[in-house]
């Protein structure tokens, strides 16, 4: 219901002013905590959990149908999946597309980047730097601009708490400004 709702919301908003018409579409796979972009070429495309897994897929046609999912997480990256954890996607420059999500195996953010408008991706397991042995995160995000510049955010533990705050956590960040080629290192904001 909650999904379904998400979903007529997002067509919603992206559909209504390019088509009349705005329905709900059946993901793959019994997809959980799926998230949508829409390129500007009017591709589809959608991450989203399975168990312990990310998936990506796209459609061409709004949604009637998808290309075969591809799997984005690695045995080394299994991924946090349900509640409000699971992919997020980002599309930036030449309509690079990009993924991070909460690692489940080892903490810490998982990311993959597709240069062919998600024919394929190139996955790093992990973007978070230990800091002693540790990778305590959630709720990563990202965002990409027309520029080649990409952001990924993290809530992280790694620093005390807060005295003021002491159940909060620090948000963190690492910059790209080569298309998610290479990031900066891991910085509180």
């Amino acid at each position: 219901p909650l999904f379904a709702l998400t979903f007529f919301c997002f067509l919603l908003l992206f559909f209504q002013p390019a088509f009349s018409e705005v329905r709900v579409i059946q993901l793959p796979d019994d997809a959980l905590v799926p998230e949508a972009e829409l390129d500007l070429n009017g591709i589809l495309h959608i991450v989203y959990g399975k168990g312990d897994d990310i998936f990506y897929v796209r459609s061409a046609d709004r949604g009637k149908s998808f290309e075969a999912p591809i799997q984005l997480s690695t045995p080394n990256s299994t991924a946090v999946v349900g509640g409000e954890r699971g992919a997020r996607i980002a599309i930036g420059k030449e309509n690079f597309i990009y993924v991070v999500w909460l690692n489940k195996k080892e903490g810490g953010v998982g990311y993959a980047r597709s240069v062919n408008g998600g024919k394929s991706f190139e996955v790093k397991d992990n973007i978070v730097e230990a800091i002693n042995g540790k990778r305590p995160t959630d709720s990563p995000d990202v965002s990409a601009d027309k520029n080649g510049k990409v952001c990924i955010v993290w809530l992280d533990g790694r620093l005390p708490a807060d005295p003021n705050s002491p159940i909060s956590s620090s948000i963190f960040i690492s910059v790209s400004y080569d298309s998610g080629e290479t990031f900066s290192a891991n910085t509180p904001i």
